[in-house]
């Protein structure tokens, strides 16, 4: 759906330009370009983000410092995926470590680009029906810190934009689509 086929241009030459530890640039030249500018694409590691219920229904959520938008950002739990490690156990891991909670069962809702247009990586989106906290949160961060929220809160933010990173709102859309979770309208 959504592909027509008449233009399917490909990419004729790539070159890391930049690596890091954290991401590398990347610039693809496509067939049939002669001499024109490189698309550039930023290539991070793929990451996880988990929509995770406690037993009581409550939405696991965490608010943390982010040095890029250099302000409190309310999010689900996330993180990269580690070298040699799945997305599931990467959003097992994140859910323990961010919030204290352990998921016996977790279920991939899908796998997304983030942004077609620039990144280079994929975000794979995870929800835990339930949940069982099992050990008292110590972040590694003290500028993180674990909430829960009702879902009437989370509705309420995401419509007033308390939730200011795309990928929350993806995740969200992916379990009302999938039917596991409904949030009441605001």
């Amino acid at each position: 759906p959504g592909r027509s086929g008449k233009f399917r241009p490909r990419v004729a030459t790539r070159e890391t330009v930049l690596k890091t530890p954290w991401f590398e640039v990347v610039a693809k030249t496509l067939d049939g370009d002669q001499g024109g500018d490189p698309y550039y694409a930023v290539v991070p590691d793929d990451y996880v983000a988990i929509l995770a219920l406690t037993p009581e229904g409550r939405i696991l959520v965490v608010r943390q410092y982010r040095p890029v938008t250099e302000s409190m950002s309310l999010e689900l739990p996330c993180g990269l995926v580690d070298g040699g490690e799945t997305p599931e156990a990467a959003a097992r891991r994140e859910l323990l470590e961010e919030t204290g909670y352990r998921a016996d069962t977790v279920e991939l809702l899908g796998n997304l680009v983030p942004d077609a247009g620039r990144l280079g990586n994929r975000m794979w989106c995870f929800f835990a029906a339930t949940t069982v906290p099992v050990k008292p949160l110590e972040p590694s961060e003290p500028e993180l810190e674990a909430l829960t929220m009702a879902p009437e809160e989370v509705a309420r933010c995401l419509a007033e934009g308390g939730f200011e990173n795309a990928p929350a709102y993806a995740i969200f859309m992916l379990a009302q689509v999938k039917g596991r979770l409904i949030l009441p309208e605001v």
